[in-house]
């Protein structure tokens, strides 16, 4: 069947060689000397029909391979010669090594058909791959929401398909729009889309689009994919993709000339429904929104600081689900140390051959705030729509010796003070008396009597003492951005040098304009609950994280002394300016 519409996607060989080859060959000979070498074989795709072509790769690792020998692919039809590539990579001081030979196949027809050992030699020893079990099928419609009419068939139609009629919100479905000829036909123009109305859509831009065949109740149709969408359901319930349409030019037989030309035909697709369920329930408390598969690596910038150091902790997440509804899994800092809110240090959406894909570069900050022996593992979950199960992902624990800075104040109290252990009525007895006869209990009982003395005393002096004594702070009775921020006091220190005064004014700006504008006591002001707060009042949550981030750099600068790594006046201005939009905002 000839079409003038097929257009075939150039591929790309990968490179043989690197420039570094002969650095590679030097590190890769220490290597194999403490690294066991594998050999196996991958294929790209479990799911083959008959004129679809398939990668096969078989990968050495740990050593570097001669004289290697690919299998005799019988069942199989090789397009092009093999691409080899080489590579290596150091980790922790380890360096790994890593060949691989990939043929692109065709299968020729359908069955169960086996791709046999691959052979290499290495060291002088011969390392071969498990034989691999393929099975190829005729493609009936691997697409189900939508496809094939139940009516009369028409020599020309297009679809609009789903790769599943049931998915859960914030999982990603493909939407394709499908086009089928039994006829020659000439160009094939977008009319409209539909407007995917309850998704967050995305175009994708690598697809498929070598024409297939399929045979259709007895009819043999040439099968082509002229657009695919990426889709993430945003509520529960039945939603409507509506109709597409295009148009075509179908060549009429036996009309030749400039006076006679393809005949245009507008085509619509019908529309389909996506059926939306609930999560399982009960969610897990660390549920982190993610609906999908993900994977992640988490690392520390080292092991041993002190209490006037921060520990930085780099997370590099990996997901197909919906970005958006994914939020920076919350961990939980072990006693004695405090975590901060993370900051997003990269972030891209990028497309493979079957979906849609997005990754995060976190940061956490962690800070000591006494020296001791810590360890704590990170933990992210996320729900896996193939399992149909909640998944906890688990990092290698992270371990950090602390030791006591300069600027460390131990308290006295937590020092000396033993902690009861209840085992009998005799120990118990023994420990309160050892209590009762702590010298630091009399002396806290006196140092509070003293105070509360002081305090009686104070209030019966006369008014006008008072006030000299203890000027009070007022709060703003109308919440001006200027008044809020303290601009006064902070303008006289714009132009100066990053100092630990700047930023502790700057930090009591922020929290005393959130404690009046959301009526926060001073134990609510904590980042959780003030960006729970302006989200619930309007407030978009990109603003509410920069807002954020001022407040930790400048709790960063007050308590971990980073203050060189600081800009004083970009930080001025970002607070200036995000607090007067957050105050449109939130009037």
């Amino acid at each position: 069947m000839a079409t003038s519409m097929l257009k075939f996607r150039t591929q790309v060989s990968r490179p043989t060689w690197h420039w570094g080859f002969g650095f590679f060959l030097f590190l890769q000979t220490t290597a194999g000397l403490c690294q066991t070498p594998t050999f196996k074989a991958e294929v790209d795709s479990r799911s083959l029909t008959p004129g679809r072509p398939f990668e096969v790769s078989f990968i050495l690792e740990g050593a570097e391979g001669r004289q290697f020998t690919p299998p005799v692919f019988r069942d199989f039809k090789p397009s092009g010669g093999v691409s080899e590539s080489r590579g290596f990579s150091i980790v922790n001081g380890r360096t790994s090594v890593k060949q691989i030979w990939s043929y692109t196949l065709e299968p020729l027809s359908t069955g169960t058909f086996s791709i046999g050992p691959a052979t290499v030699m290495v060291n002088g020893k011969q390392l071969s791959t498990k034989p691999i079990t393929l099975s190829v099928q005729e493609n009936t419609q691997t697409f189900k929401g939508g496809g094939i009419p139940n009516g009369k068939l028409e020599e020309v139609f297009i679809t609009g398909e789903l790769n599943r009629t049931k998915a859960y919100p914030g999982q990603q479905v493909i939407w394709r729009l499908m086009l089928y000829t039994k006829v020659a036909i000439e160009g094939a123009d977008l009319i409209s889309l539909p407007d995917f109305e309850g998704f967050y859509s995305k175009e994708r831009k690598r697809f498929d689009t070598r024409v297939q065949y399929q045979t259709i109740r007895g009819a043999k149709y040439a099968v082509k994919t002229l657009h695919e969408e990426c889709i993430f359901p945003q509520q529960t319930g039945e939603i409507t993709i509506k109709a597409a349409q295009i148009r075509v030019g179908i060549e009429q037989p036996g009309t030749q000339g400039f006076l006679f030309g393809p005949k245009p035909v507008t085509l619509n697709t019908a529309p389909v429904v996506l059926t939306v369920e609930d999560l399982p329930q009960p969610v897990p408390a660390g549920f982190s929104g993610g609906v999908g598969t993900f994977t992640w690596e988490v690392s520390a910038d080292t092991s041993v600081l002190t209490t006037d150091d921060a520990l930085t902790i780099t997370v590099a997440l990996t997901g197909n689900g919906d970005a958006r509804r994914f939020g920076p899994p919350k961990f939980e800092a072990p006693a004695g140390c405090e975590i901060f809110q993370p900051r997003i240090l990269e972030e891209e959406t990028y497309e493979n051959m079957e979906q849609l894909m997005f990754s995060k570069k976190l940061e956490y900050v962690l800070l000591p705030k006494d020296p001791g022996n810590y360890a704590f593992t990170p933990s992210m979950t996320f729900f896996d729509p193939d399992s149909n199960k909640y998944r906890t992902l688990s990092a290698a624990a992270i371990q950090i010796q602390v030791s006591a800075g300069k600027n460390y104040t131990p308290n006295p109290i937590d020092t000396t003070t033993v902690p009861l252990q209840i085992t009998t009525s005799t120990g118990l007895l023994q420990k309160a008396a050892r209590w009762l006869l702590n010298p630091w209990l009399w002396g806290g009982v006196g140092l509070t009597l003293m105070f509360a003395g002081l305090l009686v005393w104070l209030k019966r002096r006369p008014k006008k003492e008072k006030i000299i004594a203890h000027e009070p702070i007022h709060m703003p009775k109308a919440p001006g951005i200027d008044s809020l921020l303290q601009i006064e006091k902070i303008a006289s220190l714009e132009h100066q040098t990053n100092t630990p005064g700047f930023y502790l004014e700057l930090l009591k700006g922020i929290q005393i304009y959130l404690a009046t504008k959301l009526n926060l006591s001073t134990a609510e002001l904590n980042h959780e609950v003030v960006t729970q707060k302006l989200v619930a009042k309007g407030v978009t949550p990109i603003r509410t994280q920069a807002l954020l981030s001022v407040w930790q750099k400048c709790e960063m600068a007050v308590y971990a002394g980073q203050i060189g790594q600081f800009d004083s006046t970009a930080d001025w201005n970002a607070a200036h300016t995000i607090l007067r939009e957050i105050e449109k905002e939130l009037k």
